[in-house]
């Protein structure tokens, strides 16, 4: 089921991120969530300057559960959607499946908090953001 809050996006591994077993290293997934929730957000939220200092958010918490190996032949695609928003912090899920097996290689998220650039404390999720979410249910 597609979500209203979600996106897609292919992966095909790259040399580097490959270690000597042959397998993709696991730090690389953390990234690879990273740049799926950008492209989420700018999906999503197109009419928001995410680069703005008062639109600033950090990852607070990432979770990885790694369930097949992926090899650098491999094709994935990822899948992300916003799964949970409260006042001031948000929560990111994510799937990668491989293309040609249709094998899921690890699921994750991330929550993170919108800041304050000032105090670099936790502040309400942006008005224009929080209206869009609301317009749907999360």
């Amino acid at each position: 089921m597609k979500h209203p809050f979600g996106a897609s996006q292919q992966i095909a591994p790259l040399p580097y991120e490959v270690d000597f077993t042959g397998f993709v290293s696991n730090t690389v997934v953390l990234h690879w969530m990273e740049r799926l929730r950008v492209q989420l957000m700018a999906q999503c939220f197109p009419e928001i300057d995410l680069t703005a200092p008062s639109n600033l958010s950090v990852i607070r918490r990432a979770e990885v559960n790694y369930l097949r190996p992926i090899r650098f032949t491999d094709r994935l695609m990822g899948d992300a959607f916003i799964q949970q928003v409260l006042s001031t912090s948000w929560v990111v899920k994510f799937s990668f499946t491989n293309i040609s097996t249709s094998e899921v290689c690890f699921m994750g998220s991330q929550t993170g908090v919108f800041i304050d650039t000032a105090t670099l404390k936790p502040k309400r999720i942006p008005a224009l953001i929080q209206q869009k979410l609301n317009s749907l249910e999360v």
